[in-house]
């Protein structure tokens, strides 16, 4: 009995105990000090009550945070689990709530009502100036879960509603709602919801400043209304001076089925690019329909987008895309450009037929064939984006079969143009990680198509093979050629090019460079570029090549005598630096009977000039060749020709004394002497 006493009087103890620390004036400061510090830890206000009276029955507080407050006020029966209460909401600068929203919202709201009933039924009354209307609203709880709705919203400002979503004021517009929902239980769905729009207008200044789109005054409206019974019957209606948008149909919420028709009609897409946050530009026309339910649903749209006529039809599983069947024929390539705001890169007209029997990712399967006809790269965007001069008359066409398998796009690509011609085997896109990769044979019938990437005449052709890889930032390729008499071999990482040279022709080289053939012979080296940079160096070996006839040999063959024609260099080599446009080299070459070596030869790739003086050793003999001018017919001109005049006469000068000596004496020599002195 004494136990039974004491847990007795324990409990009634904390009975008084809690009573006291909740409901009267001791403890009141308590709670409210708790309350405080558990809204500014969550919401990092400065929330402070003005006033907090929490009685056994009764509530009245007044809760300040910054310039807006929250008064909550009546009676309650914790018993009954029952309340009678009064609520007032002035938020005169909602900009103090920027911080839990994570955007900059702007605005004023005042909302005040009651809020009677008890946990079973609840009944919440409410007026309103949001957004500057006359708002008026009853929304009845059953378990605290909304059973009934009746509201009414006159003459909302949509400007001031975007301001209190922290969105910019792209438009303004006078807005109408009525709501009268009986039932929001899903399987006896009753009510009816009417919107309207009227003397919308789209803020033009801000549109051309935001996303650089002109438009000229726009005004709008929008109808829709909703009639919710167990299928929900809806028409929508925007209507302006640059687009009409319709759509009705039915929607089946339990089903999730939907039974639509749509049909669009936008002259300037511009119109739109505040809410999908991208600058669309132009005109395009839709229609279709929507059939079907979360298990199979059916998507139709014909459509005339970028000047083509396009038919998809889209059947969606579990709303994802399931099949896609479909044809795009003429597609404009510069109007769809222009349409997504970029540059016209080509002018072209483009075919795509699409048969693709599994469209999810991971399990897919089908074909697409794009054809691309009458087309050609735009020259000046080229040269404006890129700095290339393309040819102005440039021409292609494409015709690239794709197959989807699983999580890969894998295509064969024929690509025909005026300036070269491409092909691929197979070129594989993985659609999971963006990773391409991909072989490729390119044969350039003229090279000196080729002149806008190289500024340099050349001539001959040459075919191209390699392969491709790239993902995220990492690129790799590969190439090779059999050519001009021997091989060569190219590595591209990123922007580091390494390319060996396997026993070609110097002399192709040269013709293929459109120089003098000077030289003849094997020349094998390695190249190293970095395209960024556009800087390299070139190392070569040119060992057992030996002279053609031009202006140098001629000119050495005449001053010293030395056929250098016949002459094999057992050394040859050649070392430059590529810094741009600009080659500048050093080259060293002997043979038994003459040395060639030069110090920082220059040569313009761009303007076509070379300026080089050789150092020559011929017989002994010191010269120096100058080379200068265009590299297609050089000016040559040696320096040393007056020492080797003297060096000839001493020469001759003393065959002529042997002669007289021998015939007539020394007494003859002196005669002679002084004859002629």
């Amino acid at each position: 009995m004494r136990f039974l006493l004491m847990v007795v009087g324990f409990l009634i103890l904390m009975f008084v105990g809690t009573f006291v620390f909740l409901f009267t004036p001791i403890g009141n400061p308590i709670v409210a000090g708790i309350i405080e510090s558990k809204i500014v830890e969550n919401t990092k206000l400065n929330a402070k009550f003005q006033n907090f009276k929490l009685s056994w029955g009764q509530i009245d507080t007044t809760l300040a945070m910054d310039s807006n407050t929250i008064v909550l006020a009546g009676e309650y029966n914790l018993f009954a689990k029952s309340f009678d209460l009064t609520y007032k909401v002035n938020l005169d600068d909602i900009k103090s709530f920027s911080a839990l929203l994570n955007k900059e919202i702007y605005g004023k709201l005042n909302l005040k009502g009651d809020i009677k009933g008890d946990l079973q039924i609840t009944k919440i009354t409410g007026l309103s100036d949001i957004a500057s209307s006359n708002t008026n609203f009853e929304v009845e709880l059953k378990e605290l879960y909304p059973s009934q709705i009746t509201a009414s919203i006159q003459n909302a400002k949509l400007s001031e509603i975007l301001a209190m979503i922290g969105e910019k004021q792209y438009a303004d517009a006078t807005i109408n709602i009525d709501t009268l929902i009986k039932d929001f239980d899903p399987n006896n769905l009753d009510g009816l919801v009417k919107a309207v729009l009227s003397n919308g207008k789209v803020n033009t200044a801000l549109i051309k400043k935001e996303f650089d789109i002109d438009l000229p005054n726009t005004n709008f409206t929008l109808q829709a209304d909703a009639l919710m019974q167990e299928n929900i019957e809806y028409n929508l209606d925007f209507d302006s001076n640059l687009a009409r948008i319709f759509s009705n149909g039915q929607v089946n919420p339990k089903l999730l089925a939907v039974d639509a028709k749509y049909n669009i009609n936008i002259s300037e897409l511009g119109l739109f690019a505040p809410i999908i946050n991208y600058p669309l530009k132009g005109a395009i026309k839709a229609s279709g329909s929507i059939n079907g339910d979360e298990k199979s649903m059916d998507v139709v749209l014909k459509s005339d987008i970028a000047k083509s006529d396009t038919l998809i039809k889209l059947n969606l599983k579990d709303f994802e895309a399931n099949t896609i069947n479909g044809k795009i024929i003429n597609l404009d390539s510069k109007t769809l450009f222009s349409m997504l705001s970029l540059p016209s890169y080509i002018d072209s007209k483009i075919d795509i037929d699409l048969l693709v029997n599994r469209a999810k990712l991971g399990k897919l399967d089908g074909k697409i064939k794009t054809f691309i006809n009458k087309a050609s790269f735009v020259s000046k965007t080229i040269k404006d984006e890129f700095d290339i001069d393309l040819p102005i008359n440039n021409k292609f066409e494409a015709i690239i079969n794709t197959d989807l398998t699983q999580n890969l796009a894998k295509s064969n690509i024929d690509f025909k143009s005026t300036i070269a011609n491409l092909s691929t085997k197979e070129s594989i896109v993985n659609l999971e990680d963006i990773s391409i990769k991909s072989d490729y044979s390119l044969n350039i019938s003229d090279l000196n198509n080729l002149y806008f990437i190289t500024n340099q005449k050349l001539l001959g052709s040459m075919i191209i093979n390699g392969d491709i890889y790239k993902k995220d930032e990492s690129l790799k390729v590969n190439a090779n050629s059999k050519t001009l008499g021997g091989e060569f071999l190219m590595n591209m990482v990123n922007e580091d090019i390494k390319v060996d040279l396997k026993s070609l022709e110097i002399g192709q080289i040269l013709k293929m460079l459109d120089y003098q053939q000077f030289f003849l012979g094997k020349i094998n080296g390695d190249i190293n570029y970095n395209t960024l940079k556009e800087s390299g160096k070139v190392n070569a070996d040119f060992a057992g090549g030996h002279f053609a006839k031009n202006n140098l040999t001629t000119i050495i063959a005449g001053l010293t005598g030395i056929d250098i024609l016949k002459e094999t260099f057992s050394k040859a080599t050649l070392n430059s630096t590529i810094n741009k446009n600009i080659i500048n080299t050093n080259l060293d070459m002997s043979s038994s009977v003459i040395d060639i070596k030069t110090q920082n030869a220059l040569l313009d790739t761009q303007n076509q000039t070379i300026e080089a003086l050789l150092e020559i050793q011929a017989a002994k003999l010191p010269l120096k060749a100058k080379i200068s001018g265009k590299t297609n017919s050089p000016n040559i001109s040696v320096e040393g020709q007056g020492a080797m005049v003297e060096k000839a006469k001493e020469k001759i000068n003393k065959e002529v004394d042997r002669a007289i000596k021998k015939h007539l004496g020394d007494e003859g020599k002196n005669l002679l002497k002084g004859l002629f002195k």
